[in-house]
């Protein structure tokens, strides 16, 4: 959470309070002295426009891109999502 944080050029004071916390409560959270539930986790993604699987795995790569693409993916009906995925499975096919 700190590197995401630090990375964005935020204060911890200014995460707190946008997530209605304490400062404390934020630092105990980055220096993992306790873990958040998982509410507050996906509201710090949500204020910096990261995927939760950034917190969750620390190799996840291209966050901001994943983001990107998300938010277009749900602008999709369910045929073009299939189409999306064919497309998807046919170049990790490839990449084989």
């Amino acid at each position: 959470m700190a590197k995401i944080r630090l990375e964005k050029g935020e204060s911890a004071r200014s995460v707190s309070l946008t997530l209605g916390k304490s400062v404390n409560y934020i630092v105990q959270a980055e220096n993992g002295v306790m873990l958040p539930p998982l509410d507050v986790l996906e509201e710090f993604c949500e204020y910096f426009n990261v995927p939760l699987a950034v917190l969750i795995d620390p190799d996840f790569k291209y966050p901001e891109k994943y983001s990107e693409i998300l938010e277009k993916l749900n602008k999709l009906n369910a045929d073009e999502l299939k189409g999306v995925t064919d497309m998807i499975d046919l170049l990790l096919k490839n990449k084989k």
